[in-house]
């Protein structure tokens, strides 16, 4: 299967191959892409499981704010849901960026035609990649984004 990507600040040169690997043999390798909640945790659940992938991510002790997972220097969000949402993934991986804890991002969503699938107002690769792009002077963590694509 090819994966639509999108290569924001070197992302894809900064992660190592076997992780951007592991993540797109996990979409490709999902039978749980008709539903926005079980795409995501098939997805998890395989790279957890045959990864080592770690479980949510906290960002602080004084909140209750992580991401999705982290290998590494790696961290990971999949986006699922509500459009909205994926600002607030943005300022966390540029938290952990900034703070030394990762190096660079994978950040996973569905392509548009599977998100209008899914619901009204789920986050897209289209209007992220577009936006992320609008704010690359703010946005500094490289990160890799790559869409689920629709059967």
């Amino acid at each position: 299967m090819n994966l639509t990507t999108h290569n924001h600040r070197n992302g894809e040169k900064l992660i190592p191959a076997y992780i951007q690997d592991e993540i797109k043999m996990a979409i490709a390798q999902s039978h749980a892409l008709k539903r926005a909640t079980s795409a995501r945790e098939d997805i998890l659940r395989t790279l957890r499981g045959k990864h080592g992938w770690s479980d949510e991510t906290i960002l602080s002790p004084d909140a209750k704010i992580s991401i999705t997972a982290r290998k590494g220097e790696t961290g990971l969000c999949v986006q699922t849901g509500n459009m909205g949402r994926f600002y607030a993934d943005l300022l966390k991986l540029e938290y952990l960026y900034k703070e030394g804890m990762i190096q660079a991002a994978v950040y996973v969503l569905p392509e548009k035609r599977l998100a209008k699938q899914w619901g009204e107002n789920i986050a897209n690769f289209d209007r992220f990649t577009n936006e992320l792009t609008i704010f690359s002077k703010i946005i500094n963590t490289p990160m890799l984004v790559i869409a689920i694509p629709k059967i």
